[in-house]
């Protein structure tokens, strides 16, 4: 057990959030925390990371435990070089090293006290437990591969975290809880700043995770890879499921179809010990039959109907008819401190649906914004069609939206012609009722802006809609609702999105941003997300992974292909075993000097001299990862000599 909570209950005044909450968290537990927006999922993580008090209830901790904490949003960020911070953030591995580089200057100190010296020497030998344990002389190669995985590259490690815009910089929180190893894990919508390929990679690396995780995200395809167990937050009490978020739905449903059969049973049963009743009470003679349905009426334990709690309600209506070119880019560029866009042809007709996908920073939102008639091309030429109607949503919508105007002033200020009523019933659809539409727009969380931003954007009937990154901060059936509201639009849609399951259920084509230009994927969208993940696994899964016995193969395939380039296939098994004593003559040497490098970072002289240090440290990174290649090698070897 790392922790355990005990009859928790948080309130905020008088509003009860949630109560009666009693769980434990095992190490292996990788839990998906599921609930609508509001519901208290990121409180209840606060709870579990130490940064929030229950209002009743406890929470007991494995002594020497370490939970982290990644939160939605990071108010303050730290300074540093970006690869050096994600290290010196991560905490145990770096803080060993600095301690353990402080007691070897003591040491080296003249007229240490005898016993102050013992004492240090009894204080360094647990440290070198430690430093087996956090593998901290290895600190810097495993930040470099999380940080690759994520989307940085190699030329960005020296570059001022501050210098990153605050998605980067999330994406570097998240690298230092990482690289942290924790023994619980705590993720709040971990997704949201990251584009299609760090999602898979994170995908890849949480699955292949062996201490407990908790997660709070959308994207029921990602959480069903990632999590073993269901915990969901349901007006105001949890419920738990074992297994993935696809059992969880199958089982949900069957405990709904269950529950509201035995809720019609047992209301005809009560009608009828009802009617009994009435219809013989006032006879003596059947008192006692009367006083036998009274008592198994009494007896009866009444299931209360599933109360749904309430969910957005979506529809864009239909179209107006639009001419049948819609937009048109012809050679348009786009540039801010760099190239963003140039060389830009694209031609969309009516009922065209688009998806446009690549990693953050090519330029997706921009081109979005283009076509929308947000922003202009430096060069080039825009054409728009005849009676095109654009409905724009931004995923920076909390940017775009005035915070001083109310939620009715925000539909009225694109409807000026609508009446209150008729405003109020649209925002409700959204989930916005009662005083809750007189609310200013810089109160709201980032899943009501959301939830207001498509409000906007289907005041009005559009035939061409453009939408950018919409999920973001929307819960899995606000999700949901968006994907059937889609699917079931027939006007021209431009989607920028990572988010799979919306991408193969609304768009016939994906279009990839790619050398500053977006380039048609000739096969089906469901066939590029297919290989798209395949081409991440391959590239970007973590050495050693061993979550699926396809991972495996794929691990076996990687070994044997780089096994070939070094001539470890193909040739007589003589020539096998010659390239076999060569890769265990190098192992050997690489091992020797591994020793003679952690013996170097144990002497106090050496210690004392931090350029020295880093050069060593350096070395120590490049050999422990050639020690893993010549592993990797050596079992290929060994498996070809096997079959």
């Amino acid at each position: 057990m790392i922790l355990q909570l005990e009859d928790v209950s948080l309130s905020f005044g008088a509003d009860e959030v949630f109560s009666g909450v009693s769980l434990t968290v095992d190490r292996g537990e990788k839990t998906a925390l599921l609930g609508l927006n509001g519901s208290g999922k990121s409180s209840l993580m606060k709870i579990m990371a130490d940064k929030l008090e229950p209002s009743s209830g406890s929470v007991n901790r494995t002594g020497g435990s370490r939970a982290a904490y990644l939160p939605q949003q990071v108010e303050e960020f730290p300074e540093g070089p970006l690869l050096w911070t994600v290290c010196r953030e991560s905490g145990p591995a770096v803080e060993v090293r600095e301690r353990l580089a402080e007691i070897h200057r003591r040491l080296a100190e003249d007229g240490v006290d005898p016993s102050r010296k013992e004492s240090l020497l009894r204080e360094l030998s647990l440290l070198q437990d430690k430093v087996l344990s956090t593998d901290a002389y290895r600190v810097e190669n495993r930040a470099a591969r999380i940080l690759s995985g994520l989307g940085f590259a190699e030329k960005d490690f020296d570059k001022e975290l501050m210098d990153f815009s605050g998605g980067w910089r999330m994406r570097a929180v998240l690298a230092s809880l990482l690289l942290s190893r924790p023994d619980l894990l705590l993720l709040d919508e971990p997704t949201n700043h990251l584009d299609l390929d760090a999602r898979l990679w994170l995908e890849g690396y949480l699955a292949d995770h062996e201490d407990a995780l908790w997660v709070v995200a959308h994207d029921p395809e990602f959480l069903d890879r990632i999590s073993n167990k269901v915990l969901e937050l349901e007006l105001g009490s949890v419920s738990s499921y074992g297994g993935s978020y696809s059992f969880y739905e199958k089982k949900k449903r069957e405990e709904l179809e269950d529950r509201e059969k035995t809720y019609r049973m047992q209301q005809q049963r009560k009608k009828k010990l009802e009617a009994y009743i009435a219809k013989w009470k006032a006879k003596p003679s059947m008192r006692g039959m009367v006083n036998s349905r009274r008592k198994m009426l009494e007896k009866m334990e009444l299931v209360d109907r599933y109360r749904r709690p309430s969910r957005m309600k979506l529809s864009f209506g239909e179209p107006p008819r639009s001419s049948l070119r819609v937009v048109e880019l012809q050679n348009a560029a786009k540039s801010y401190d760099a190239p963003v866009l140039e060389g830009v042809d694209l031609f969309v007709e009516r009922e065209q649906r688009m998806g446009l996908v690549g990693p953050n920073g090519t330029g997706k939102s921009t081109l979005a914004r283009i076509l929308a008639g947000v922003e202009e091309a430096d060069r080039g030429r825009t054409v728009r069609g005849k009676n095109v109607l654009i409905g724009f949503y931004c995923q920076d919508s909390d940017l775009e939206l005035d915070p001083d105007l109310t939620l009715l002033e925000q539909i009225r200020e694109l409807r000026p012609e609508a009446g209150q009523g008729e405003i109020r019933n649209l925002l409700a659809r959204f989930l916005f009722t009662g005083e809750e539409v007189f609310k200013r727009t810089g109160v709201l969380s980032g899943g009501e802006l959301s939830r207001l931003a498509l409000a906007r954007v289907v005041s009005s009937p559009v035939n061409l809609l453009i939408l950018d990154e919409p999920t973001n901060h929307l819960d899995i059936y606000a999700r949901e609702a968006l994907k059937q509201a889609l699917e079931a639009y027939t006007g021209t849609l431009i989607l920028v999105s990572h988010d799979e399951k919306l991408l193969r259920g609304s768009v016939d084509e994906i279009w990839e941003i790619h050398d500053l230009a977006p380039r048609k994927y000739s096969g089906s969208p469901a066939e590029y997300l297919r290989k798209r993940r395949e081409q991440i696994e391959e590239r970007l899964r973590p050495r050693g992974s061993s979550s699926s016995a396809k991972a495996v193969g794929r691990g076996k395939a990687r070994k044997r292909k780089k096994a070939g380039k070094s001539g470890g296939r193909g040739g007589s098994r003589a020539d096998v075993m010659r390239r076999l004593r060569s890769v265990e003559e190098e192992l050997v040497l690489c091992e020797a000097r591994m020793k003679e490098l952690q013996e170097l970072l144990s002497d106090p002289s050496i210690l004392a001299d931090g350029p020295r240090v880093c050069e060593l440290q350096k070395e120590h990174s490049a050999i422990s990862s050639r020690l893993e290649e010549l592993g990797e090698l050596w079992s290929s070897m060994v498996e070809e000599l096997e079959e």
